[in-house]
């Protein structure tokens, strides 16, 4: 036995058992040849998997790397390598493939499979441990290829590789099921509060401008080469903290001179915040302030406190117009809101209590479906731990208990499986408003309706 693993294993090191970055085919490429064309948005996070269908002639390839059928890609890059884009070469046109520069490529030399291969750097604790090894810039750090080349892998037989490969598809798939029948509900989710939102302001037609009705200001930024400005107890949201939801504390303060005028910096509880910039998901997103807090210049500030509207109202109102403001951004590499965009949104006209008949049936829905999401992300997470035990076992020789392994993995889907069936069957519809009403609970997940209402 060596280092604890089964008889008849060894350790080898990864550049032992591959080359690492072959210059050419094994079958060289005409110049006309159809190969496949790989970047690095077509090998999918965590699951091996990665996208062939795109070609490219081989002559057109320039400086992309290359690669064939059975080779293992592994991004070198971050955050590419820490999301897990990792997979196996397969299904390539004609067998070739030409891919980014920052994919590494790893050809078997014969005592490994490339599937238990890929497998194996899958798994997090590998990933972690490459993602510690990164040199370069902050941004766009790599893994050496010396780290690379000097990985230790647990090495069985190649008849045995091949029994731990067919092993673990059987198990991934099951756990990859579980988690589709998961991100299906999530989705579901997503659907019925946006129509939820959407179905409760479609009937209000009269609208007037934002501008007209509240007052509007971009923030600033205090000079980070003056740490006095940083050191009050004033607080100062970045727009990276505008997510969807309430503020009541922020990640830095400022002090009284980096706020500057307070009167027209120092926004009251009650003002609606909107993130006017980002290329991911924060330009457009909104939240409430619970506390007094000035901000950035990528966020404006609506001062509904000072008007006869309900926060809630105008928060929940933006909400649904997220997609619709993220495109009246304009600019050119980073496209941007500004105040005047902002004070140019219409906003729907309502008297105080309709505006709270509305802003219940909305929260009382999403308070909801937020537990349910909350009981929907502890299951996730009962998935994704199986899957990593699955493949830390792999690799100690313990799959080779297949039946006693087997059961365990079994016993454990069934019941990730019955938590999501049970909750599905535990909910039912009631009345002209959709509402949902629990019918009974699970012990994991307190409520998924088979086909949540839109």
């Amino acid at each position: 036995m060596t280092d604890g693993l089964p008889a008849g294993w060894t350790v080898a090191t990864l550049g032992d058992l591959c080359e690492v970055n072959p210059r050419n085919y094994s079958v060289p490429a005409d110049d006309d040849e159809l190969v496949s064309k790989v970047p690095m948005a077509a090998v999918e996070a965590e699951t091996g998997r990665m996208d062939p269908s795109e070609t490219i002639r081989y002559r057109d390839r320039k400086s992309l790397t290359p690669f064939e059928d059975n080779d293992v890609l592994f991004a070198k890059v971050t955050p590419c390598m820490e999301n897990g884009k990792i997979a196996l070469a397969d299904g390539l046109h004609n067998g070739k493939g030409v891919g980014s520069t920052e994919l590494y490529v790893l050809r078997s030399l014969g005592a490994i499979e490339p599937k238990y291969l890929m497998y194996y750097l899958l798994q997090p604790g590998v990933r972690k441990r490459a993602a510690e090894s990164m040199t370069g810039a902050v941004g766009l750090r790599r893994v050496p290829k010396n780290y690379l080349a000097n990985l230790k892998i647990p090495v069985p037989s190649l008849a045995e590789q091949r029994r731990i490969v067919s092993t673990l598809d059987a198990f991934l798939d099951r756990v990859d099921a579980a988690m589709s029948s998961i991100d299906d509900v999530k989705r579901k989710i997503k659907q019925c509060v946006d129509s939820t939102v959407d179905r409760n302001f479609n009937e209000l037609t009269e609208k007037k401008r934002i501008g007209d009705l509240f007052k509007v200001a971009v923030g600033t930024t205090p000079s980070r080469s003056r740490s006095d400005l940083w050191e009050g107890d004033i607080p100062w949201v970045s727009s990276g903290e505008v997510s969807f939801g309430r503020i009541s504390d922020t990640r830095e303060k400022i002090s009284e001179e980096g706020l500057g005028r307070r009167e027209t910096r120092l926004h009251p509880p009650g003002t609606v915040l909107l993130a006017m910039i980002g290329e991911g998901k924060t330009r457009g997103q909104v939240a409430i302030l619970d506390i007094h807090a000035a901000h950035n210049q990528n966020c404006a500030s609506i001062r509904v406190s000072e008007s006869g509207y309900l926060s809630e109202f105008v928060y929940w109102y933006l909400f649904s117009r997220y997609e619709h403001n993220r495109r009246a951004a304009s600019g050119g590499n980073q496209p941007a809101l500004n105040k005047a965009k902002v004070e140019d949104i219409l906003i729907p006209v309502a008297q105080v209590e309709l505006q709270r008949q509305i802003v219940s049936q909305i929260e009382g829905v999403v308070d909801r479906l937020s537990r349910i999401q909350s009981s929907v992300n502890d299951i996730e997470k009962k998935a994704e731990a199986l899957r990593i035990s699955i493949l830390a076992a792999a690799f100690k020789g313990e799959l080779a208990v297949r039946d006693r392994r087997e059961g365990l993995v079994e016993i454990a889907l069934a019941e990730i499986r019955g938590e999501v069936m049970d909750g599905r069957r535990g909910m039912v519809l009631s009345g002209r408003d959709r509402e949902f009403v629990p019918a009974g609970q699970s012990p994991a997940l307190l409520a998924i309706q088979e086909e949540l209402p839109l």
